[in-house]
């Protein structure tokens, strides 16, 4: 999960330098480790290139929001993003996190948080 928001980051400073496609690159990347996040269970091991020793715990599937319903969120409301969102790679990185979001708690309370 921690690893998809640091490619979010990426994102973030590339887009505002106007590189649409290593933007294009990095959210694809978030979202290749937001659908992985989200397809594991306790006991798995957490593979990335940053870590290869840790295991996803019990406390992984009690959050109240995954890493793709964060991540889509962000990026659904951030006007950072309006120069690609009508870009096709832009488009399927959404579908594919909206295809995996899920939110425990309603986004109104969310966001207090």
């Amino acid at each position: 999960g921690d690893v998809a928001k640091a490619y979010r980051f990426m994102a973030t400073y590339l887009i505002a330098q106007g590189k649409t496609e290593e933007t294009l690159d990095a959210l694809e990347k978030m979202c290749d480790h937001a659908v992985a996040a989200e397809a594991a269970k306790p006991g798995d091991p957490f593979t990335s290139p940053f870590t290869n020793c840790l295991v996803y715990g019990e406390e992984w599937s009690n959050k109240h929001i995954n890493t793709a319903y964060f991540c889509y969120y962000k990026m659904k409301h951030q006007s950072r993003y309006d120069a690609i969102r009508e870009e096709p790679r832009f488009q399927a990185i959404m579908e594919r996190l909206r295809e995996v979001a899920k939110c425990i708690t309603p986004v109104k309370d969310w966001k207090k948080q």
